[in-house]
């Protein structure tokens, strides 16, 4: 399947024989959320997908090239279940290259993105093309020392403007030396489609800031990461 323009339902078919299979391979992938291809059951069958009836809801979608399934009816007319799950996982990594230098307001870093497969990462936001699990990861390095009983932080949001759901904060304490402070933290959320994801850094004295590198390497200092679980 390619050259879809919008979305797309595939169902399954409401005649089969036990033993019968069915596959899909999507032969030319699509970069534009909403040009997806839905997998259902027949509408108004009541037919199942792994023993769940999936006539309104979409069982998984397709939309990267390479992609392919392969389903096995296992009670003729009614129930399917998944011979081969050849979806590719969606997996993004993003860096700042901009400089950026955060102060006491918190402040979203113009990122780009040096992989993305899949095409979820769009203005500065991670945007969920097919429901599951995803996990987030942002690791960073701040720029300069962060002073004695400071704070650097980080938050990754859902929806952005929205509560975050994820925060790692780090404190330069008086038994420790003034430095600068490296942070990790690591979420994984059940996504539905449509979901937006981004990141936001904060400190606590302009000491603390952030200075991004100008390429993608271990020396860059803010990297955002998306990573889909099959």
């Amino acid at each position: 399947i390619r050259d879809r323009a919008s979305e797309v339902i595939f169902r399954l078919p409401s005649t089969a024989q036990v033993g019968e299979r069915i596959g899909v391979y999507i032969t030319a992938g699509s970069s534009t959320d909403g040009e997806e291809l839905a997998i259902r059951t027949t509408a108004a069958s009541n037919d199942t997908i792994n023993g769940v009836d999936h006539d309104t809801n979409d069982w998984s979608r397709l939309f990267i090239q390479g992609e392919v399934l392969i389903f096995k009816c296992i009670v003729a007319n009614t129930d399917w279940i998944v011979e081969y799950d050849g979806r590719i996982s969606c997996f993004c990594k993003t860096y700042d290259d901009t400089g950026l230098s955060v102060t006491t307001t918190a402040t979203t870093p113009s990122l780009t993105a040096a992989v993305d497969t899949g095409d979820v990462f769009t203005a500065d936001k991670f945007v969920i093309r097919r429901a599951g699990n995803y996990q987030f990861n942002c690791y960073f390095l701040t720029g300069a020392t962060v002073q004695d009983v400071q704070f650097s932080a980080c938050f990754i949001r859902k929806n952005p403007g929205g509560t975050p759901v994820s925060i790692a904060t780090d404190y330069q304490h008086s038994t420790r030396a003034n430095g600068r402070v490296y942070h990790n933290t690591v979420i994984v959320k059940d996504c539905a489609d449509g979901d937006e994801y981004d990141v936001q850094l904060s400190v606590s004295n302009t000491n603390s800031n952030y200075t991004g590198g100008s390429t993608e390497d271990e020396n860059t200092t803010i990297h955002f990461v998306l990573q889909e679980i099959l």
